[in-house]
């Protein structure tokens, strides 16, 4: 062996510990060059007899200094120390100035002194210039843009500590359609803002105004909105061009900004059906904006769910006067997203767009977040002289029948002559709590009657008693319906599923007049026939 020499009494020494196959690696992002020591393989084959180990029996647990040396000319030295017959990492950590000397090595080799001792010299396998993995160095990535206060376009993010030097790095935004270099600010910055910190981990928005631009620059920035207006679910990334690396990152999602802050207290739930998706915005209330905007005479407002394999739009244009008089929104039409909510979650866009009265386009925003599942499939109403029922269907899915089945539930009733909100008429909130029959595959019967009403919600008839009797009445003209809400569920269901039963109570007296009828019916027809 070449590790073995002899000493004065003739003995075997072995000295060299480390296998010629330990290697070096320097990390691009992290500016990190780290020796991987790994020991010598036949290290337990020494014959302890023959040859005097002295990594097992002298250098273990000693405090050795280690010196790399470059071909460029650079030195690395460091302490460690030494364990015996084990994989071993010597980390040198270096700035972003001082690794730029290495980066340009081909070749390193080591020397390593254990105390009182000569130096070693060693060689290794390879020099390898990692670029690591960086899709974890920014995440939760949005972009936001706006073109009506102002016109801009911003990049937000959460980055990780990957020590990417951004004075001498280059960042875009970038599709299949466009391409957008961000400066680094120099006026008017936003904090944490590209540009206005050395510190990548403190930069948390990469983005620039209209006034950043000029001449070519400015004609593609402005397309660029327009692009983005166009169309809020094509594919973005953030790119940042290091000396060494290209960092891409897709963007999450995009949003029309809210820049005159008209949903500051708005708090958006949207419940998606089988046969309609509803919105709530402001709860119970009706969709009133905080934002002045007193030129506002028409919306056009857009509900889009989608998942990673498609997409559903629901849209509708009013008189701005009618929209907020509403109490959210619904969209009647056959869900068409096909997903399994058991392996990803359905998202929505709701984008709101105001006109003033010649059509111009005065403010726009747009919301993002995760829908709710409805797991109702249908629902009836049936109305007995002394309480009315409602029969639930569930969908028999595992997502569904794991469902929380212990829930509050409010049945309100109500019609709306030809779907218009202004002739909605509501005829009383019920309350219960129920074990919903979410893993049962058939109908739950949930009944109820005044006991259950909830006055706070509005109604009419004055009474609960006249309230009930008006809405039984409705069932002959066809326009009764009712909604069913849980803390997960919100479905609506229309008059062509409602029913008028009598009360099974009175099936005796209903009998007994049947009988009447056709004792009375028969004597008169043998009557007849008798006078002829």
């Amino acid at each position: 062996l070449k590790a073995l020499s002899v000493d004065d009494d003739n003995v075997l020494i072995f000295d060299k510990c480390f296998s010629p196959k330990s290697v070096i690696i320097a990390d691009n992002i992290q500016y990190k060059i780290t020796l991987v020591l790994l020991p010598f393989e036949k290290m337990e084959k020494l014959d302890s007899e023959k040859v005097r180990n002295m990594c097992k029996v002298v250098f273990f647990n000693a405090i050795a200094t280690i010196n790399l040396h470059f071909d460029v000319g650079a030195l690395l030295s460091t302490q460690f120390k030494y364990i015996y017959n084990t994989n071993q990492n010597i980390t040198f950590q270096l700035s972003s100035q001082e690794y730029t000397v290495y980066q340009n090595a081909k070749y390193v080799d080591y020397l390593i002194t254990f105390p009182g001792q000569q130096p070693l010299s060693f060689g290794v396998q390879s020099l390898r210039f990692l670029k690591k993995d960086v899709s974890n160095c920014l995440s939760n990535l949005t972009l936001e843009f706006s073109q009506h206060k102002y016109t801009y376009i911003y990049v937000k993010g959460s980055p990780a500590n990957c020590n990417i030097d951004l004075q001498v790095s280059q960042v875009f935004i970038e599709s299949n359609d466009f391409k957008l270099q961000i400066p680094p600010c120099s006026v008017n910055c936003i904090k944490n803002q590209f540009g206005t910190t050395a510190n990548f981990l403190e930069t948390k928005i990469f983005g620039a105004l209209n006034f950043s631009f000029s001449g070519d620059d400015l004609a593609n920035f402005n397309s660029i909105i327009k692009k983005l207006d166009a169309n809020i679910f094509q594919k973005v990334k953030l790119i940042i061009l290091t000396q060494s690396d290209i960092i891409s990152n897709a963007i999450d999602y995009i949003l029309i900004s809210d820049e005159n802050n008209c949903a500051s207290t708005m708090a958006e739930e949207i419940t998606y059906n089988q046969n309609d998706v509803r919105v709530q915005m402001y709860g119970s209330a009706t969709n009133t904006f905080t934002c002045d905007i007193p030129n506002a005479k028409y919306i056009h407002y857009y509900t889009v769910i989608s998942n990673s394999t498609s997409r559903q739009t629901y849209s509708k244009y009013e008189p701005y006067s009618d929209f907020v008089i509403r109490a959210g929104l619904r969209f009647i039409e056959p869900s068409k997203v096909d997903f399994d909510p058991l392996k990803e979650k359905l998202v929505f866009d709701l984008i709101f767009v105001v006109f003033d009265e010649n059509n111009n386009s005065i403010t726009a925003f747009s919301r993002h977040g995760v829908s709710k599942i409805g797991c109702v499939k249908s629902g009836q109403i049936v109305k007995y002289a002394d309480k009315t029922c409602v029969r639930i269907d569930y969908f028999q899915i595992p997502f569904c029948k794991a469902r929380n089945a212990d829930e509050n539930v409010a049945i309100r009733l109500y019609d709306e002559l030809n779907e218009e909100r202004t002739n909605r008429k509501w005829f009383g909130n019920f309350i219960l709590t129920e074990h919903l029959a979410y893993n049962l595959n058939q109908t739950q019967t949930i009944c109820f009657n005044c006991d259950q009403f909830d006055p706070s919600m509005s109604f009419v008839g004055g009474t609960c008693q006249n309230a009930s009797k008006w809405f039984g009445q409705l069932i002959s003209q066809n326009s009764s319906k009712f909604t069913f809400r849980t803390s997960l569920e919100y479905a609506s269901f229309e008059y062509s599923a409602v029913t008028y039963e009598w009360n099974q109570s009175l099936y005796p007296a209903y009998i007994i007049c049947v009988i009447v009828f056709v004792v009375v019916v028969l004597s008169l027809i043998i009557f007849y026939s008798r006078q002829k």
